[in-house]
């Protein structure tokens, strides 16, 4: 009895979880036809091919739809790097890794952040959203705004937790962990914010030789004193 009651509840926890990937995946396509702005609970409901009440019990509103689709991104990478965490490899691959597969994610979620990124209503509400973290705001608003922070300090973590194994192997020198994690972090998601507007083009393999390179070896010559050092 308790196996069938365990079997029927594991169906159904499957069986939610498909209804809000096919949830996200008809909002991801409304807005990039549409734009944010133009995003409705009744118009997602009919690409989704749901009813409304069906779609409420996944979803209180097209603010949580939009918050969910950037979760589920930070929860990509986050597979990635639990993948990779599992791999015997030394800390400079390592690295390497989780900077190309950061990038790959970025990549293939290209099409939804730049449509969002460029919708003059979804930055907008962006602006009073991450306000909310510091201000009076809705119950809603200050819910959305821990599930994502939650998914950023994860990933954080996750990339210092890489870091700090480094460190403790000997192959990369002491550091403050959770700055150099804040900073490689930047670096890969400003490669994969500004694409659109970068003048020359790489591919993810040349971008990812580059923040790898940069971020072990940094700007400095090999082997040269620092300005004021004796020779």
């Amino acid at each position: 009895m308790v196996k069938t009651i365990n079997a029927r509840t594991e169906r159904k926890k499957l069986h939610d979880a498909e209804n809000r990937r096919d949830i996200l995946r008809a909002a991801e396509s409304l807005i990039l036809r549409r734009g944010f702005g133009r995003l409705t609970m009744d118009g997602l409901g009919r690409e989704a091919q749901f009813s409304k009440a069906t779609l409420y019990k996944y979803f209180s509103s097209k603010t949580e739809v939009v918050v969910s689709i950037f979760a589920a991104f930070f929860d990509r990478i986050g597979d990635r790097f639990n993948e990779i965490a599992h791999q015997d490899l030394d800390a400079s691959t390592r690295l390497k890794r989780i900077i190309h597969s950061a990038l790959e994610v970025h990549q293939d979620s290209r099409n939804i952040s730049q449509a969002l990124l460029l919708d003059e209503a979804f930055m907008k509400k962006v602006g009073l959203f991450l306000a909310a973290a510091g201000q009076a705001s809705s119950a809603e608003d200050r819910k959305l705004n821990r599930l994502l922070h939650s998914r950023v300090q994860q990933i954080s973590k996750l990339i210092g937790e890489f870091l700090a194994e480094g460190v403790k192997a000997g192959e990369f020198r002491p550091m403050d962990i959770p700055l150099a994690a804040s900073f490689l972090g930047a670096a890969i998601n400003g490669f994969g914010h500004q694409k659109p507007w970068l003048l020359t083009k790489r591919s993810i393999a040349q971008e990812t030789e580059f923040i790898h390179d940069l971020f072990l070896h940094g700007l400095a010559r090999p082997g040269e004193p620092k300005k004021g050092e004796q020779r």
